[in-house]
């Protein structure tokens, strides 16, 4: 392994935000520590799997899968959409999808950053309803 290689894996592996790597297929191929964490999977349960298994619903799973084919010519977008974890957990997550292109720009895998926003998402109901509840 090359030097390039361990500090490649040493930022992949150390980012606190989870991160799944999959084909174009949507067969997930890698994924770092902070996913293992979040969603309770090992990576043997996760890698070769389509990344439906991940999401709460379906409907959310196509949605996002026509969101990446329409920014298929833009460096990354991001979209919330609701996640359940191996307990059974769902929750909203802060998705930001990167391409992965070969040398003729054509994607052939996707990255995927996934934060959970169920805090923010909490405090940003609460702070709505303060008016209401000051009155």
């Amino acid at each position: 392994m090359t030097d390039a290689e361990r500090k490649y894996e040493a930022l992949f592996e150390n980012v606190r935000d989870a991160v799944l790597v999959a084909d174009t297929e949507r067969t997930i191929t890698n994924c770092n520590a902070a996913f293992i964490d979040l969603f309770g999977y090992s990576r043997e349960e996760v890698l070769g799997k389509k990344t439906r298994a991940l999401y709460d619903n379906a409907e959310e799973f196509e949605e996002l899968g026509r969101a990446i084919a329409a920014h298929a010519d833009t460096p990354r977008f991001a979209q919330t959409v609701h996640y359940r974890t191996k307990t059974g957990r769902v929750f909203p997550g802060e998705t930001s999808v990167f391409y992965h292109r070969n040398d003729a720009g054509t994607p052939v895998a996707f990255v995927g950053t996934i934060r959970d926003v169920s805090e923010q998402r909490g405090a940003e109901q609460r702070a709505r309803h303060l008016p209401e509840a000051l009155r």
